[in-house]
């Protein structure tokens, strides 16, 4: 009978044993890893303020008693149960702080209700300068065409209106207008490079002195202030200087002087008479000389030196101009 009762008191103890273990609750992915923090950064940048979303789990983190949480820490009560021991426990993404919702850090609220910021660090801003067009320089009328073409516009001198007078027109004749007005010598005209200005030579304060004024006729100043008679200007191929003749050593001789004015500088000294200079594409001047008894054609350096004679003809050759390629020299001739 003893033994029949020590039985049934151990199967009895067994059986509790066994149903006290069925009902042990299984444990919580935060039990498993009682101790840890899990951290989520949000994507677009964390919210102002907060830096990170903190999920806290584990015994130290979840205060003195069960269900009740300390300022900055987040309720465990979310934690997903285990659904098996053989199977994984559904993992889910931490919720970050709404702005709309209370805050759970002090101080944090008043920065939950100011707009989210995104970090320098997540993706770069590229900014577009709005850049004002420089200033566009349309070409003047009495500009060259590109490519080596003949000038727009033809400048001429006329007795039309009872004096020399410098006239403007376009390269096929029409367009003509006057750009000088004055009673006295106004000839002789000759373009800048560029085509916007006119150098010419006029005898209005009484002796031959050279011009320069813009294609429209503004801007007219005097190049020249001679005593002696300066005539006949010819700009160089750079538009630096300008070349003329003289007489201001007693017969005429080739000068040049700077385009914006200065000091004169003899280039010819020939004790017969040295004219009508006309300026190469390469920088070398032709012009016409007495000097071996009649008019011939002649060119010379810049600087007036290496001169060499063209033509021999027992006629008169002069006025000589160069072709705008620098390979041949037209002149008139009484031949």
């Amino acid at each position: 009978m003893r033994r029949l009762l020590t039985t049934a008191t151990t199967l009895a103890i067994t059986i509790a044993a066994c149903s006290g273990a069925a009902e042990k609750p299984s444990p919580t992915p935060t039990d498993a890893i009682a101790g840890t923090t899990t951290t989520a950064v949000p994507a677009t940048g964390s919210p102002r303020g907060s830096g990170e979303a903190t999920v806290a789990t584990g015994p130290e983190a979840s205060g003195d008693a069960a269900g009740v949480t300390r300022a900055g820490e987040t309720r465990s009560d979310d934690a997903p149960e285990a659904t098996g021991p053989d199977e994984p426990a559904e993992t889910t993404e931490p919720k970050l702080p709404d702005a709309a919702t209370e805050s759970t850090h002090p101080g944090e609220a008043e920065a939950a209700k100011q707009p989210e910021e995104t970090p320098a660090a997540s993706t770069p801003v590229v900014t577009a300068e709005l850049v004002e067009p420089t200033e566009v320089v349309e070409p003047t009328e009495t500009a060259p065409q590109s490519g080596g073409d003949a000038v727009e516009h033809i400048a001429f001198y006329s007795f039309r209106d009872g004096d020399y007078e410098v006239f403007v027109m376009d390269a096929d004749g029409t367009g003509e207008r006057q750009v000088t007005f004055d009673p006295h010598y106004d000839g002789a005209p000759d373009w800048s490079p560029d085509g916007t200005r006119l150098a010419f030579h006029s005898d209005r304060t009484g002796n031959w002195n050279v011009y320069v004024m813009d294609a429209d006729g503004s801007n007219l100043h005097r190049l020249t202030d001679s005593p002696y008679d300066d005539e006949k200007p010819s700009w160089s191929r750079d538009g630096s200087h300008i070349a003329f003749h003289s007489n201001r050593d007693g017969d005429d001789e080739i000068f040049v002087v700077n385009a914006e004015g200065g000091d004169a500088r003899q280039l010819t000294h020939n004790t017969s008479a040295d004219t009508t200079p006309d300026w190469s594409p390469d920088g070398r001047i032709a012009f016409h000389s007495l000097r071996d008894g009649d008019a011939e054609i002649y060119v010379m350096s810049a600087d007036g030196t290496e001169v060499a004679q063209l033509t021999d003809h027992d006629a008169i050759d002069v006025t000589p101009r160069w072709s705008p390629e620098g390979g041949r020299i037209a002149f008139i001739s009484y031949r």
